[in-house]
């Protein structure tokens, strides 16, 4: 049994919608030795600029309450190094490579695109329109729809391939510049990025990062994440790729309740009190244990819920195939491949004459 995650955006097929951001996964090479990079759907690469960049001085990292800030200053080796250094190893990965684009000014972008264009491998590109434009006075390129959608345009005209618009939360308004991204030929758009932030410690009243501000990543960012992205994907047609940590459940189960159990199909449904789903697809080897909390885990134990009363749920799945959803009751529909489902075998309107109708 097996379930089809697959999805398209800007006319290319991914595997499965999870694609490591830019800027948390480095050029992906980093992560081969500890993780199948084949598995995922896509990499976007760390930025990559026309010349080698060094970044900025320490500190430029710093843990915040709910998430980190960081002013890395997009140091990378330079996009001729990483088509000829890193490319041709992360060819070797069943997976789609998206270089993510930046540049000071028009041309440098244009530079960037025009090298990665002779080089196989790389099916996209990803714009980082959150840079300054020299040109423009240091204004952010992603804060002014005009100068984006010029951008993008340019981007396009000698583009070979997708156009992916990574928008800037930092904008004054970031649904007018998806439209005009959308209008100037963007085939899909990411959002967000780092949201500008500011940390200072109490005892030297000074900034923790050496150039003061840095960009707000992290759980703290989903909520602010989650309203653009409403916002854009209602505003514009094309598709909108939302980035995001794998933290609900560990933040909103807590003080929950199951109030009932269920299934449809391959489907095990556990109702919640506060109006949610948890849908489990077990698949081939996922098993869930109810025990004593003092019991020895099982190897590749993926969920762990205290219940009240003292007894422990666990979900454990060996070869890691299983898919856990958590839903509004009336959003089963999101989960892949459930609309596609027939009638379910023990539904009690699935009768001779219905079946026979179907058939």
């Amino acid at each position: 049994m097996s379930c089809d995650l697959s999805v398209e955006i800007a006319g290319l097929h991914f595997k499965n919608p999870i694609l490591a951001a830019s800027g948390t996964f480095g050029y992906g090479l980093e992560f081969a030795p500890w993780f199948d990079l084949g598995r995922l759907g896509g990499i976007c690469t760390k930025g990559l600029s026309l010349e080698p960049l060094e970044g900025n001085p320490p500190p430029r990292i710093v843990e915040t309450h709910g998430g980190m800030l960081n002013a890395i200053g997009l140091q990378n080796i330079g996009v001729r190094a990483f088509v000829t250094e890193k490319l041709p190893l992360l060819r070797q990965f069943q997976t789609h490579i998206i270089a993510n684009v930046f540049g000071s000014c028009f041309e440098e972008y244009l530079d960037v695109i025009r090298i990665l264009e002779d080089a196989e491998g790389i099916a996209a590109y990803e714009l980082n329109v959150s840079c300054p434009n020299v040109k423009a006075g240091g204004m952010e390129f992603g804060n002014d729809p005009d100068e984006a959608a010029r951008l993008t345009e340019a981007c396009k005209r000698i583009a070979r391939r997708p156009i992916i618009v990574k928008l800037s939360p930092n904008a004054g308004d970031i649904v007018r510049v998806a439209r005009a991204v959308e209008k100037a030929g963007a085939d899909a758009l990411s959002a967000i990025n780092t949201i500008l932030g500011l940390s200072v410690d109490v005892y030297t009243r000074r900034p923790r990062l050496a150039t003061g501000m840095g960009g707000l990543s992290g759980p703290a960012i989903t909520p602010i994440a989650l309203r653009m992205v409403y916002q854009i994907a209602s505003a514009v047609r094309i598709p909108v790729v939302f980035r995001t940590p794998a933290s609900e459940f560990r933040e909103t189960l807590p003080g929950d309740a199951f109030t009932a159990f269920g299934r449809r199909g391959k489907f095990l449904l556990l109702s919640l009190a506060s109006g949610r789903v948890l849908a489990v697809n077990p698949m081939l080897t996922g098993r869930f244990q109810y025990v004593d909390p003092a019991v020895k885990l099982p190897a590749k134990t993926c969920l762990v819920l205290d219940i009240d009363g003292g007894r422990s749920l666990r979900y454990a799945d060996e070869r890691l195939m299983g898919k856990l959803y958590l839903l509004p009751a009336d959003g089963l529909e999101a989960i892949p491949g459930w609309a596609a489902g027939g009638p379910d075998l023990l539904d009690p309107a699935l009768t001779e004459d219905v079946w026979l109708a179907r058939i």
